[in-house]
C-alpha cells in the first residue's frame, strides 16, 4: 500500500512523547508499506536528520513554518472557532502541495488534529492519530492557570471539542492511545485503541555512576510538566530533603525554567541523548502531574530502567498498573512526599517494586504488538 504520512514535526530524532511515536509508526509501517512522509519543521538545524528518515521512507516532503504567519493566524481562532493549534499550523503551500498529490496515495495517515484540516474534505481513505483527548487536556490545564490563560484554555478546549466532533465522522479510523480517551467520547466501530510502545534495545547499557537522586523527564516547556515541576518543588521536595538533606532532584529534558538551576540540590540536564543516563542516577522517579492526557511515555521508561515510580492517580490514567504492585501513587503532596521518602529508606521494597513494575511493562509495552492493529487497519481498508 502507498501511504502519505503527515506530520507537524519531523519525527526525528525519537524522544519525546510525540516523536517517539511517530518514529515508531514511519518504522515499522515501512516494512510492508511504501511511505512518503511530509512534515512541518521549525529549524534548518532539523533538516540534518533527512538521512535517517530516508532509510524509511520514499519521497520526503518539508515544510518551514513561518512563525509571524502562525502568529497572526492565531487570531483568527476568535472569528472561525476553530482550534488554536489548528490555526496556528495551517499553511497555504502545504494545503495546495497536498492537493496536487493525494491521488496516488491509497490511504493518508495523519498524526494529530492540527493536521486534519489538509485532507478533511479530500476523496481518500485516511485515518487520524489522535493520541490523546486534547480537549480534556486543555480544560484540565485551565484549572490550574491563573487569567487570562484560564480563560484561554477553556476556550481552546471548547474550540478542540467541536473539532473532534466535526472530524470522527470524516476519518475511516481515529487511533487513540488508551481506551479510557475515547470511551466515553466516541461509540463508533471506527476507533481503535493503538497504545505506544518500547525498544528494549533503544533502553540498555546507559550509566552515569551511583544513584544519587529522585528524577523526572519530560518537555519542560508544556504545561502538564512545568506544573509538575514546580509543584514537586514547592510542595513535596522540601519535604523529602528534611528527611534526606543530600539527595537531588534530576530535572530531565529540553526547554527546562530558567529559575529552577537556582533551587538546592536540583540538577537541570536540559535536552539529553539517552534520558536512562541520568535514570540509572535515580532510586525513585516522581511523576506528580495535576492535569494531563493520554499515555504517559516517562512513567513506562523509568520503569523499563527498574526504577520505582510514585505518582499522581491522573498520571497512570488507562495504562493498567496495579497500585502498591507496580507503582506508588498518592496525590496529596506530604503523603507524596513520605512515600518517596519509604522508597528511598527501604531497600528491600524499592527494588521489589521496580522488578515487577519491569515485568509487567516488558510484556505489555511493545510496539510490535500495538502496531499490528494498524497494519491490520490498512489492509482492511484496501
Amino acid at each position: 500500500m502507498k501511504i502519505l504520512y503527515l506530520t507537524s514535526r519531523l519525527p526525528y530524532p525519537p524522544v519525546g512523547g510525540d516523536r517517539l511515536r511517530t518514529h515508531a509508526f514511519l518504522k515499522f509501517l515501512s516494512k510492508k508499506h511504501e511511505i512518503d512522509l511530509l512534515s512541518i519543521y521549525d529549524s534548518d538545524s532539523e533538516l540534518q536528520y533527512i538521512s535517517q528518515l530516508a532509510a524509511f521512507c520514499g519521497d520526503i516532503h518539508l515544510f518551514k513554518r513561518n512563525k509571524f504567519i502562525s502568529y497572526v493566524n492565531l487570531f483568527r481562532s476568535f472569528a472561525d472557532h476553530n482550534p488554536f493549534q489548528v490555526n496556528y499550523y495551517d499553511s497555504s503551500s502545504v494545503r495546495k502541495f497536498i492537493k496536487k498529490i493525494y491521488r496516488k496515495y491509497d490511504c493518508i495517515l495523519v498524526h494529530l488534529i492540527r493536521m486534519a484540516q489538509y485532507v478533511v474534505g479530500l476523496p481518500v481513505k485516511k485515518i487520524i492519530d489522535m493520541t490523546d483527548c486534547l480537549s480534556e487536556l486543555w480544560y484540565e490545564q485551565s484549572k490550574f492557570s491563573s487569567f487570562p490563560m484560564s480563560q484561554l484554555y477553556k476556550l481552546e478546549a471548547r474550540y478542540i471539542k467541536r473539532y473532534e466532533d466535526f472530524i470522527s465522522s470524516r476519518f475511516d479510523y481515529l487511533l487513540y492511545v488508551t481506551s479510557d480517551e475515547f470511551s466515553s467520547k466516541h461509540s463508533s466501530q471506527n476507533v481503535v485503541s493503538v497504545g505506544n510502545g518500547f525498544n528494549m534495545d533503544d533502553l540498555n547499557g546507559y550509566s552515569l555512576g551511583n544513584k544519587d537522586g529522585i528524577g523526572f523527564v519530560g518537555k519542560l516547556d508544556t504545561f502538564p510538566n512545568k506544573d509538575a515541576v514546580n509543584y514537586f518543588i514547592k510542595n513535596i521536595f522540601p519535604e523529602v530533603r528534611r528527611e534526606i538533606p543530600d539527595m537531588k532532584f534530576y530535572i530531565i529534558g529540553k526547554n527546562p525554567s530558567p529559575e529552577w538551576s537556582a533551587v538546592d540540590n536540583c540538577v537541570v540536564t536540559g535536552e539529553v541523548a539517552h534520558v536512562g543516563e541520568y535514570l540509572s542516577k535515580c532510586y525513585v522517579f516522581v511523576c506528580p502531574l495535576r492535569c494531563g492526557a493520554g499515555f504517559k511515555n516517562k512513567i513506562v521508561e523509568a520503569m523499563l530502567h527498574k526504577v520505582p515510580v510514585v505518582a499522581s492517580s491522573i498520571s497512570i490514567k488507562g495504562m493498567g498498573f496495579i497500585p502498591r504492585e507496580h507503582i506508588i501513587l498518592e496525590d496529596n503532596p506530604l503523603l507524596f512526599a513520605k512515600q518517596v521518602i519509604n522508597l528511598l529508606k527501604n531497600e528491600g521494597f524499592r527494588l521489589k517494586i521496580a522488578d515487577k513494575a519491569y515485568n509487567f511493562t516488558k510484556s505489555n509495552f511493545s510496539w510490535e504488538q500495538e502496531l499490528q492493529k494498524v497494519d491490520k487497519i490498512l489492509c482492511s481498508i484496501t
